[in-house]
């Protein structure tokens, strides 16, 4: 839900100031109105999360074992992401430690997956591809975005060079 409503918040947004949508007269009152709706949507699912972690902690540590539950694990990081994209202040003015918050979880989430391909036998990507696996290239693709946009042009080449070797890897993979 946070991801689908984040994602809207930052089109409107995107409907709003682009020059060549300014026919359209989208008002920027649906961006705020859906950016707020998304932000309380976090905050209570991360609350939700919280209590999972605190009372059902064997069923997070097994999620993250999972071959295809594990990817989930980027959702949270990259709606976050979106959130900051189609926040009704400019991205230029958020603080860079707002990007090593959300992409840190995200860099470390790739590192363990990754391993887990090369180094283990029964969690090889031939054996574990799935759909679900295009979450990881997402937070790569969208950090790019949010890079380029705050002028961090070294994190804007890399995770863009990841997020496209491992689109390559994991399109040849699946089809």
């Amino acid at each position: 839900m946070c991801l689908g409503v984040s994602i809207q918040a930052n089109l409107w947004k995107k409907l709003a100031s682009a020059q060549p949508m300014a026919f359209l007269h989208v008002c920027p009152v649906v961006n705020h109105v859906l950016w707020y709706i998304s932000m309380a949507l976090m905050g209570l699912m991360t609350c939700i999360y919280v209590l999972k972690i605190v009372f059902y902690f064997e069923a997070v540590r097994r999620e993250f074992h999972h071959p295809i539950r594990v990817n989930f694990f980027f959702a949270p990081w990259i709606a976050c992401i979106f959130l900051v994209q189609g926040g009704p202040w400019s991205v230029m003015e958020v603080n860079h430690a707002v990007w090593y918050v959300f992409m840190v979880p995200i860099f470390c989430l790739e590192l363990k997956i990754y391993g887990q391909w090369m180094s283990s036998d029964e969690r090889q990507l031939s054996k574990v591809a799935n759909p679900s696996n295009h979450l990881s290239i997402i937070g790569n693709f969208i950090d790019a975005l949010l890079d380029a946009r705050m002028g961090l042009h070294e994190g804007l080449i890399f995770f863009f060079a990841v997020g496209l070797a491992h689109y390559m890897v994991l399109f040849i993979t699946l089809y």
